[in-house]
């Protein structure tokens, strides 16, 4: 910008603004059932290769959804010898994918759910400096982070009537 060429001090000042979003699929369970079989191992009185039932499924599975927007500032001063870069976040996840307990009559104790909700939300500021000593080359950086989380929706089966009467 025409307005910094006129100063020495400032070498360098970038504004960084992001937003995106991403999806992350359930890899231990599915929509339908899944069947275990074993290629090594023939029943001795079938005559067949064994199978067992590996997941339920749960048609009602969804992708995990999170939404991250991103703000940060880059900047060096004083002929690059003094650097660094402040970013704020926040992180929205929804549909996050657990394990819950259901009741056993549907042939399992558990199941994989769409039943989270999570808001990470923090800031990261980094320092450095750098500068000659003689024939050495110096350099150094300090890096503070700071994070919170909160789960924001949880949901959680209640399977027997000792769950209902202790919630």
């Amino acid at each position: 910008e025409k307005w910094m060429k006129k100063q020495d001090i400032i070498d360098r000042l970038t504004l960084r603004l992001t937003y995106g979003k991403n999806g992350n699929a359930a890899s231990t369970s599915s929509a339908r059932t899944t069947i275990n079989t074993n290629a090594t191992y023939v029943d001795e009185s079938t005559g067949l290769y064994p199978g067992s039932i590996n997941d339920y499924g749960n048609p009602s599975l969804r992708w995990e959804k999170t939404a991250t927007t991103n703000i940060g500032l880059d900047f060096s001063i004083l002929n690059n010898h003094i650097f660094g870069s402040v970013e704020f976040y926040d992180k929205k996840s929804t549909d996050v994918l657990g394990n819950v307990a259901i009741a056993s009559v549907y042939g399992t104790s558990s199941a994989t759910f769409n039943n989270a909700a999570i808001s990470n939300k923090g800031i990261e500021i980094s320092l450095g400096a750098s500068g000659d000593i003689g024939h050495f080359k110096i350099n150094g950086n300090l890096t503070y982070a700071y994070n919170k989380n909160k789960v924001t929706k949880l949901y959680n089966e209640i399977t027997n009537v000792s769950d209902l009467l202790n919630s």
